[in-house]
């Protein structure tokens, strides 16, 4: 993984570099959107906690630039972000008195590093301009509440894969699926030991104002 974050830093150093300063375009706005959750986990685990389409939400700032003359974008958000929203032990577990904290893996800081491609329309190009993303994202956990015998990872890792359109050069409105690329459990009791696999997929619709 880190070979790949090196070549995609070195493709936006000289995508910025080859083009001229007049041509290069720097923005600051506000981002907000909705996390659909998908975890992955395997072992029992998939057996006690029920993942899936758990919503949450998130908001921050974002700072873009862009050369238009080849189309090539990045940008870098940094958000307070809401994931695993609402995950439920199964029932079977809860008739056993089972507890899940409710801030258990909820609340991050979020920052997602971006380089996209936006497609020069004739025409509607001022107003109509689609784009393909892609790029790491890093989540910080903020809580400390856990189970007494579990223990996340403090950073999680993922990949976005994403499309989106600006609208009037200021509107961006994107989707991207969120590819959980670490194991997120540091110590899920010893029963489990390192058997337990955790990665944080998740589905988020995105808009964004730049001024």
């Amino acid at each position: 993984m880190k070979r790949v974050y090196k070549v995609l830093a070195l493709l936006m150093a000289i995508a910025f570099m080859a083009a001229p300063a007049e041509a290069k375009i720097f923005r600051f706005g506000v981002k907000a959107g909705l996390n659909v959750s998908d975890m992955s986990l395997n072992n029992a685990m998939s057996d006690v906690f029920n993942p899936d389409n758990n919503c949450g939400w998130n908001a921050g700032v974002v700072a873009d630039i862009q050369v238009p003359v080849i189309g090539i974008c990045a940008d870098v958000s940094v958000m307070y972000s809401r994931l695993n929203q609402g995950m439920e032990i199964k029932k079977k577990y809860m008739d056993q008195g089972a507890e899940l904290p409710t801030d258990f893996g909820s609340d991050f800081i979020e920052i997602p590093v971006h380089l996209k491609y936006k497609f020069s329309l004739p025409v509607v190009g001022n107003v109509f301009a689609p784009y393909l993303l892609t790029g790491p994202s890093f989540a910080f956990n903020l809580n400390k509440k856990t189970f007494d015998d579990v223990r996340n990872r403090k950073c999680q890792t993922n990949w976005d894969f994403g499309i989106g359109f600006e609208l009037f050069n200021h509107v961006q409105i994107q989707g991207a699926y969120c590819l959980g690329m670490n194991n997120l459990a540091k110590y899920w009791g010893e029963n489990y030991a390192q058997d337990v696999k955790v990665k944080n997929n998740y589905w988020n619709v995105g808009v964004a104002y730049l001024f």
